[in-house]
């Protein structure tokens, strides 16, 4: 397994990680969190989307991970569920561009789950462009502890 750190890492405060204090106040579950997000090497989009988190003020760092399928195997993301990117944060996985209120409700809740994804790379996601109102529609599931799929509401 080959695994590169970058040196690419935020701060949990959005002011110092570029983000705005107002995105922050908004969401401000992922404001505090550290996200660990995995990543191939070619991909550009999973920058962006780190982006995204960072201007909601949450802190992500980034390693780049060529065995990305074997990694995601090991959290327990199924091919159901992948998508470009593997984010770690407070014990659950967020698989691919999900949206930062299907995040905050995913560290308010708790639930009993291996994590949210959001399958695949829809073109209106975070970090695939779109806006706000685009990302609210789109479907999130929820990675159930048996690795099934059912869907999250936020």
């Amino acid at each position: 397994m080959t695994l590169a750190a970058l040196t690419l890492t935020g701060c949990s405060s959005a002011a110092l990680s570029g983000g705005s204090d107002e995105l922050a106040a908004k969401n401000p579950l992922v404001a505090s969190a550290s996200f660990e997000m995995h990543r191939e090497s070619g991909c550009g989009c999973c920058v962006s989307w780190a982006d995204y988190l960072r201007k909601h003020g949450a802190g992500v760092d980034i390693i780049v991970n060529e065995n990305l399928e074997s990694f995601r195997a090991g959290q327990g993301v199924t091919d159901d569920a992948s998508s470009c990117h593997t984010a770690l944060v407070d014990g659950y996985v967020v698989e691919g561009h999900v949206p930062v209120g299907a995040i905050e409700r995913l560290l308010e809740v708790k639930p009993d789950a291996i994590g949210i994804a959001m399958p695949g790379m829809p073109a209106a996601s975070p970090g695939m462009g779109g806006t706000e109102a685009d990302w609210e529609q789109l479907e999130v599931m929820l990675i159930n502890t048996d690795g099934s799929l059912t869907p999250w509401k936020f």
